[in-house]
């Protein structure tokens, strides 16, 4: 037989669960606004990382010990005979210029980039247009290859359309990466733009690729 108090105390026991069910939806409230926040956060500390190096690009290629004690003056002797005089006239000016902060790879194994800012975000372009129009680009019988520096995060997210812009460029799709990852690309007279590699992939599946496929367009 129940006592005299087993209302009571299922009452009791009723509030204090909803009392914990609201804590707990409060809690997870916020728990989600403060995993927002710190996404914002994020992309803005990337973002100013990224603006701060709006001068900078990344060399691929140099042996060790080419570049000498004068890392500087040597990418300005360097980026001019690579690049050719229809490029530069005379030599880019530049900033500063180093190795990438790693350990020295032992012999044999590829060499640290070189990390170079330009003194002005023009050159920056130039460097960056000249080496795509000259395709792949060699120094002393080395290939070189020279990139915009990104930060790591945000190297990764435009990376992540390498796969739909290879699939673009094979079905001969003009296309472009823009800041700071998008993918932009022109079909049937018609741009379409987007932030996400996944909708891009399927944009070209469903749309691109049975279009292109058609007889009429071999």
């Amino acid at each position: 037989m129940a006592g005299p108090n087993t209302g009571d105390d299922v009452i009791s026991t009723i509030r204090t669960e909803n009392e914990v069910t609201d804590r707990l939806a409060e809690l997870e409230a916020q728990c989600a606004s403060l995993a927002a926040d710190n996404v914002m956060l994020k992309a803005a500390v990337d973002d100013q990382e990224n603006r701060s190096r709006r001068q900078n690009i990344r060399v691929i290629g140099i042996p060790e010990s080419e570049d000498g004690t004068n890392p500087t003056a040597f990418m300005g002797s360097f980026l001019k005979e690579v690049l050719g005089e229809e490029t530069f006239a005379d030599q880019p000016v530049i900033d500063r210029a180093h190795r990438a902060l790693a350990t020295k790879p032992p012999p044999g194994k590829p060499p640290r980039p070189m990390l170079v800012r330009l003194h002005y975000y023009q050159t920056r372009e130039m460097i960056i247009r000249a080496s795509r129009e000259r395709g792949q680009l060699s120094h002393k019988g080395k290939k070189i290859h020279i990139f915009t520096d990104f930060s790591a995060a945000l190297a990764r997210r435009r990376a992540e359309f390498r796969d739909v812009k290879a699939q673009l460029h094979q079905a001969g799709v003009k296309f472009g990466l823009v800041y700071p990852a998008k993918l932009r690309l022109t079909f049937q007279g018609t741009v379409h733009t987007f932030d996400n590699p996944g909708a891009a992939l399927l944009f070209f599946q469903t749309t691109i690729r049975p279009a292109t496929e058609r007889p009429d367009n071999r």
